[in-house]
């Protein structure tokens, strides 16, 4: 029984339904014309959109890629300059280095500007070890072997500096009276 009230049901419904669309019909075309024209709006839609999307991702593309070489250049720039600074202060210390090992080996240089020209080399860099003993050197030529053993103290215990300025300042203090 209830099997057969759907049925009914069903029926009464598919016929309520195809009525319908068929007035619909009547007043405004067939479906499949309606269905057509809303496809080409929404094809329309479609491609608007595509095109709007496309053109913002080439333009955000290009943005990007501006930026990208813009960094590039501002990067590569400041490595030049970098090295160009890097480059010039290396050969300022070498020049200076130069200068003062020379005069360290001139007897009739000042000891004061010898000093003067060699505590800066002494405190840091990669010449530290080498301007010590050359101070050393300028102490023990002024008489003061007290401070020059000193100095070659700090070279002997220095594991940063090179072993042959190391084993120099080691034969120094065993040289030197206490």
């Amino acid at each position: 029984m209830k099997i057969k009230v759907l049925a009914i049901l069903s029926t009464l419904l598919m016929v309520m339904f195809l009525t319908a669309c068929s007035k619909e019909e009547e007043s405004t075309g067939t479906m499949a014309e309606k269905a057509e024209k809303t496809m080409e709006s929404a094809k329309e839609a479609t491609k608007e959109t595509y095109h709007e999307a496309k053109d913002a991702a080439e333009d955000a593309y290009d943005d990007t890629s501006d930026a990208v070489e813009d960094a590039y250049d501002d990067t590569s720039d400041a490595i030049e300059d970098a090295y160009d600074n890097t480059s010039d202060a290396v050969e300022d210390a070498y020049d200076d280095t130069a200068d003062a090992v020379k005069d360290a080996y001139d007897d009739t240089a000042d000891a004061a500007s010898l000093r003067a020209r060699l505590d800066p080399l002494a405190a840091t860099g990669p010449f530290r070890a080498g301007a010590t003993e050359l101070l050393a050197a300028v102490e023990l030529r002024e008489g003061n072997p007290t401070e020059a053993r000193l100095l070659y103290s700090q070279i002997a215990d220095d594991v940063t500096a090179p072993q042959g300025i190391r084993a120099r300042a080691a034969q120094m203090l065993a040289a030197l009276p206490e």
